[in-house]
């Protein structure tokens, strides 16, 4: 009974025994995971500052390997599609300036095909260059990585514009070695994909090109990409900011005249200019003789102006159509032989899509010249009125 009792006790002790190891492990297990995890994050969170600082995006907009692909977002020449309406970004930058010790991350895997070796990342969020993209071929030692691309958003089909909004998705990579300790369960995003820019909206991440042939427009921005992991970065910029904005302007000569002496009248000939890129590169807007729509529902921050000539007093108001009150008004005072610009800021929500805005305006008297508020003669190249938005939510 002795022997039997101290076997059983014996076999006891190790069954508790492996009983804590294995908790041990799995506990050290999840631990590494968590921290791994955690580090993603930051990689992720780095990344699209990175992309959105205008230091660190000017470091990589001018890198020479980046050039092959990026030059006309840096020249301002015409973008058009490349590798399927893919362009790939080799290199990103921190905001150190140029140099390798400012490198974030260098040698990113080609979009369509891994490079090997390749820049990367190690389980504690250092920069490292042994990543291995291929299967069975993972480096425990660097297992993280980005595919990163840019795409423009223009209207032309296939797009062809000059400094265009564009979307940059960074595709998060996690390639571990074979060995099942080191797996850690991430969900990914499809990184060999073709994306291609599906939703009416820049705001949000557009839909797999694959399936994009009958989405409907989508106003309440809520269309996302499927293929999207938990770690990607999906930003959208143009070459020079990542400030959606629009300028309308009014810069030419109507006849007969919209300033009419007590009445709040619509100033008419509002342009905006989508093809060169400097006006509305995100399609915020569209804009007919005497109105302003704006495409997209949020809110804008606002700056309004319109000039008056010999008319004395002027009022000058942004109004919703249809609404009752205006969203921002000023006045002005150009006696006769003068030019005055009334000028205020605004800031409002608008939840409905395609809502149209006028700015209107009246005089104290007619003015003088061709009716135009008093504004300017033929051939005069004065803006006699401007809106400028940008969106903020």
């Amino acid at each position: 009974m002795s022997l039997i009792q101290v076997l059983g006790a014996a076999a006891l002790m190790f069954l508790m025994i492996y009983v804590m190891i294995t908790l041990l492990i799995y506990s050290a297990r999840q631990q590494q995971m968590q921290t791994m995890l955690a580090n993603a994050v930051e990689i992720q969170k780095k990344l699209s500052n990175l992309l959105t600082d205008p230091s660190s995006w000017a470091q990589t907009l001018g890198d020479a390997v980046n050039n092959t692909t990026m030059n006309c977002l840096r020249a301002k020449t015409t973008c058009s599609a490349l590798d399927g309406l893919q362009n790939r970004i080799h290199t990103i930058y921190d905001a150190g300036g140029g140099g390798a010790s400012n490198i974030l991350i260098t040698n990113t895997p080609e979009w369509l095909s891994p490079t090997y070796p390749s820049g990367g990342f190690t389980p504690s969020g250092q920069p490292c260059s042994t990543f291995n993209g291929a299967d069975s071929s993972g480096v425990d030692a660097c297992p993280f990585s980005y595919k990163i691309s840019w795409e423009p958003y223009c209207a032309a089909s296939p797009p062809s514009c000059i400094d265009p909004a564009i979307r940059i998705t960074a595709r998060f990579i996690y390639n571990p070695s074979t060995n099942p300790l080191s797996k850690t369960p991430i969900r990914l995003g499809n990184p060999d994909v073709v994306l291609a820019i599906a939703s009416d909206d820049s705001t949000k991440s557009p839909v797999n090109a694959t399936a994009t042939s009958n989405i409907p427009p989508d106003p309440d921005r809520q269309i996302h990409d499927p293929n999207n992991g938990k770690h990607d970065v999906v930003v959208w910029r143009t070459a020079s900011s990542n400030m959606q904005a629009f300028r309308a302007v009014i810069s030419t000569t109507v006849s007969p005249g919209n300033c009419v002496v007590g009445t709040m009248t619509a100033r008419v000939s509002w342009s905006e200019a989508t093809s060169v890129g400097g006006s509305d590169p995100f399609d915020l807007i569209s804009v007919s003789a005497d109105r302003i729509t704006f495409r997209k529902k949020g809110t804008y921050v606002c700056d309004v102006s319109a000039v008056g000539k010999s008319v004395k007093g002027f009022n000058v108001s942004l109004k919703g159509v249809g609404d009752a009150n205006a969203v921002g008004s000023a006045t002005g005072y150009a006696p006769v032989g003068i030019q005055s610009t009334a000028e205020f800021d605004t800031s409002f929500t608008t939840s409905i899509v395609d809502k149209e805005f006028e700015v209107l305006q009246s005089c104290e008297e007619t003015g003088t010249g061709d009716g135009l508020g008093g504004v300017a003669t033929t051939g005069d190249s004065t803006v006699l009125a401007s809106v400028s938005c940008h969106l903020v939510d």
